[in-house]
């Protein structure tokens, strides 16, 4: 006869006693057909109710209790192994505690076929059997498990043991056979490969637009060895009129359209589309290159179209360069990089700055007032890193012989002070110190440039949202794909990081886009080493076990001086020669934070900044 619910201590969820009848029982030995605790089924005699349950599920919970097989109400210390794959047979108490029937042992567990536990029941996950062809693999540490929620399948054993991984790939199609939360089986010619989050795979639709993509960059690395035969005028027109074409792609792809790539004419000339369009964020290195040819030396000498911010394809920007102090601009920068992706031009920028000097003049206040105001208020800008105690925090390092020169600096800043220098200066005149210009006051900053980019006062509410991160905290693929809508949708991202190894001090970067082997990036510092772990003893920005300074390795931008010039527009610290940068002050350029560096570290993110377009 069935025991009477009400005779029954009720199940206290997620705070369960390892007691039964005031006794400690023992686990069961999993390699045994049956336990002291199974006892045998009777069917009829077993407590609770019977069901008939089409669905299969997989024990989601390391601390999966089984109950008593006489008196389901009470706890016993053992636990189902997790991601054994059961039936539910019975209920009792109202279906809060399930008798489950094992159908499939977890990997590593010897449990017999047919066991029967008493659990609770939301220590299991339905499954569902799917027929779903036509999935890919996204990322190279898509690891592969026996069964949902275990740890990933492995080879090797020891310290050889290795992660077993399916290959990222836009040609191996999978079909999804079973889904159990976050998790899905698949199957490659009818055979199984294996159980993997569902988060590392892409559908059809997004495999059909990285092959375009992956064809589109070949089609522009064959653009620019060509451009790269040309000179003079004949090198300029042909990028122009690739980067029209460029242009033109992208916007067919806004709309839902891929142009067919062996249509595109290979010998454009340029057209001035009425239309605006960005880059999606898997062409954008490729699509850089030409604007860099286009903008070094003679060849864009008389091209006023400011590509970058057109585009949405941000110029690579080193800290290392900069007028305020290079050591300690990563925020102003890898800002001035997330801005122009978002379309905001560095004239924008200097019509910010004019718009809040304006509001502090009169009225009647002219243009000759406002670039006067500009250069007093540049003065006192730069006159306030004098009083840093440290070298590194002054103008240039303190280098450079420009200590007393502010007044100098300060009357041709505006016609070619850089971006990023720029950047800082709007964000002081807001009240807003560097390390903040990513982060808290970014919206600040991006309603200023949106006011100066339309003409209009903006009235579209905010557009930053921060994501911090906790002690514990890891990018999962939710974040991925968050970063990956954001950018393809014309945004930006700026991730903060822990860079001292056990320390506490963080650093800004650009996220790019989202590669199969982990974030592509742009840090205006330089190239972290991909042998760095946060949380363990080192520096990002040095060889493993480095102890001399960042100088001493190959890691960081290296500045390239030009001291000695008495005209300071043909210094590094200006906007044209920002534009030609040497191998060595662009090693940050396109580099990988990989998946295995943000895995492995105890705590590597600070926070992600997104920034959505307008």
């Amino acid at each position: 006869m069935k025991v009477p619910q009400q005779q029954n201590a009720p199940v206290q969820q997620g705070a369960e006693s390892a007691k039964a009848g005031g006794a400690t029982l023992a686990a069961p030995a999993f390699n045994l057909t049956a336990s002291p605790l199974q006892l045998a089924s009777t069917g009829a005699s077993d407590p609770g109710t019977g069901v008939e349950d089409a669905l299969n599920y997989y024990v989601s919970k390391g601390d999966a209790n089984i109950r008593s097989n006489s008196n389901p109400a009470s706890v016993t210390s053992a636990k189902i192994p997790i991601g054994t794959k059961m039936k539910r047979v019975r209920t009792f108490n109202g279906g809060a505690v399930a008798q489950m029937e094992v159908l499939q042992a977890a990997p590593g567990s010897t449990t017999a076929v047919g066991t029967k536990y008493w659990t609770t029941f939301t220590n299991v996950q339905a499954s569902t059997v799917v027929n779903e062809p036509g999935f890919f693999v996204s990322f190279s540490d898509t690891w592969v498990y026996g069964s949902p929620y275990t740890k990933p399948l492995t080879t090797g054993t020891g310290t050889t043991a290795t992660k077993q991984a399916l290959a990222a790939s836009t040609d191996t199609s999978y079909t999804v056979v079973e889904r159990c939360g976050d998790y899905a089986k698949v199957q490659q010619g009818g055979v199984d490969k294996g159980w993997v989050r569902k988060g590392a795979l892409m559908n059809q639709t997004t495999r059909d637009r990285a092959k375009y993509m992956t064809d589109f960059k070949a089609w522009l690395d064959a653009r620019y060895t060509e451009v790269n035969a040309l000179a003079g005028d004949a090198k300029k027109d042909r990028i122009k009129g690739i980067l029209s074409v460029v242009e033109s792609v992208c916007h067919d792809i806004e709309s839902g359209t891929f142009p067919v790539i062996a249509d595109l004419n290979k010998t454009p000339v340029f057209e001035d589309h009425t239309y605006t369009s960005f880059t999606p964020p898997e062409l954008t290195a490729s699509v850089r290159r030409f604007i860099v040819a286009l903008e070094a030396g003679a060849a864009g000498a008389t091209d006023t179209i400011d590509w970058n911010a057109r585009l949405g394809v941000p110029q690579y920007r080193t800290q290392s360069d900069n007028l305020a102090p290079p050591e300690a601009t990563c925020g102003p920068t890898s800002f001035a990089m997330g801005a122009e992706r978002l379309g905001y031009s560095r004239a924008d920028v200097i019509t910010a700055i004019d718009t809040k000097l304006k509001a502090s003049l009169a009225a009647t206040a002219t243009q000759a007032d406002v670039e006067k105001e500009f250069e007093t208020k540049a003065k006192s800008f730069l006159e306030k890193f004098k009083s840093d105690s440290e070298s590194y925090q002054k103008i240039r390092g303190g280098g450079e012989g420009l200590a007393g020169k502010e007044g100098d600096l300060a009357k041709t800043f505006r016609t070619w002070g850089q971006y990023e220098d720029l950047s800082y200066f709007l964000a002081w005149l807001n009240g807003i110190e560097r390390g903040a210009v990513a982060s808290p006051s970014s919206q600040t900053m991006l309603d200023s440039l949106h006011d100066a980019h339309t003409g209009v006062d903006n009235a579209a509410g905010d557009n930053s949202e921060l994501i911090s991160f906790g002690s514990s905290d890891k990018l999962t693929y939710d974040h991925r794909k968050k970063i990956q809508d954001t950018l393809a949708a014309g945004g930006a991202v700026i991730l903060s990081l822990f860079h001292k190894g056990t320390g506490s001090g963080t650093h800004i970067l650009t996220v790019r886009e989202v590669l199969p082997e982990g974030l592509g990036t742009d840090d205006p510092y330089g190239k972290i080493n991909p042998e760095y772990r946060a949380g363990v003893a080192g520096d990002a920005f040095k060889d493993k076990g480095g102890s001399s300074g960042r100088s001493s390795y190959n890691w960081k931008n290296v500045p390239d001086y030009s001291s000695t010039s008495t005209d300071y527009a043909n210094r590094d610290f200006t906007e044209s020669a920002s534009e030609e940068l040497v191998a060595n002050e662009s090693r940050g350029q396109n580099e990988v934070l990989t998946w295995a560096m943000l895995e492995e570290s105890t705590r590597l993110i600070n926070y992600l900044r997104f920034y959505t377009r307008r």
